[in-house]
């Protein structure tokens, strides 16, 4: 890895207590429709539909570009007004793309830059917000 590896992404990312909560998918899978219920919770808006990752020796960090709006688009509303971050340290990865099947799945992750994320496929849980803001303050159990 270079001393900073920079590149933009098709995503939206969310940061909880600090925490980096990118989403992928490809579009109209649901990115800012998670990330409005991620907010609703609590988390801030790093940058919705396309986001800038740069990556070092310590981790990567999630900024929003800086010719994209400060909002988030709700299909059929328009871009919406959100409480924003400048920036996040990348905790986990959500991809809409695939779905899990899984009870409790092992847990995947993606090599980004160099640093290994953990991974979460959509997952059909009334609860999958929630559960996945959780995730990003506490944790999760490792010792079953």
């Amino acid at each position: 890895m270079s001393i900073s590896d920079r590149e933009i992404r098709h995503s939206t990312c969310v940061s909880v207590d600090g925490v980096g909560i990118l989403i992928v998918g490809p579009s109209g899978s649901g990115k800012s429709t998670l990330a409005m219920k991620l907010i609703a919770l609590g988390a801030f808006l790093v940058g919705d539909d396309r986001c800038l990752l740069i990556g070092d020796e310590r981790g990567i960090t999630v900024e929003r570009p800086p010719n994209l709006p400060m909002g988030i688009e709700a299909r059929g509303i328009g871009i919406l007004r959100a409480p924003m971050t400048d920036n996040a340290r990348l905790g986990l990865i959500v991809d809409l793309g695939k779905k899990e099947t899984e009870r409790l799945p092992e847990q995947q992750t993606a090599k980004i830059m160099g640093h290994d994320i953990p991974v979460f496929y959509d997952y059909k849980l009334d609860a999958f917000a929630q559960s996945l803001y959780i995730f990003a303050r506490y944790g999760i159990v490792k010792d079953l």
